[in-house]
């Protein structure tokens, strides 16, 4: 790459790593657990593209408002951009039963639909 100049070391260290992590290992991975490597791939670089368009999408959005000061339209892409890649990720990406599993660990990490600690003391009684 002689028109990268002195960039051609980062091009050509990010090129060797995607295709050693990004092919060989994820291969090898798909064969240990008896998965489909052509279709895992497919699915993986399909769901990475639209989630980093949606994303796109939404962090410009939310650049392009003209409310606040800066700082705050930095938090508010921020919290866009991850909620707009997870939404995509849970809802392109993961099958059914994979989705709620991920969505059952992610309510009992946050404690949503427990029995409050009142309730169930009155409950003994």
């Amino acid at each position: 790459m002689p028109w990268l100049h002195l960039a051609a070391v980062p091009c050509g260290l990010l090129l060797g790593e995607a295709v050693v992590c990004y092919h060989f290992v994820v291969r090898d991975a798909c064969k240990l657990v008896h998965e489909d490597y052509s279709r895992f791939a497919s699915q993986t670089w399909a769901t990475l593209i639209a989630a980093g368009i949606v994303s796109l999408l939404a962090s410009w959005c939310a650049a392009n408002l003209k409310i606040g000061f800066a700082g705050f339209r930095w938090v508010l892409s921020g919290i866009l951009t991850a909620m707009t890649t997870g939404l995509c990720i849970v809802l392109v990406f993961l099958r059914k039963n994979e989705r709620r599993a991920a969505l059952g660990a992610l309510r009992k990490s946050l404690g949503i639909g427990k029995t409050p600690i009142l309730a169930s003391i009155e409950a003994a009684d």
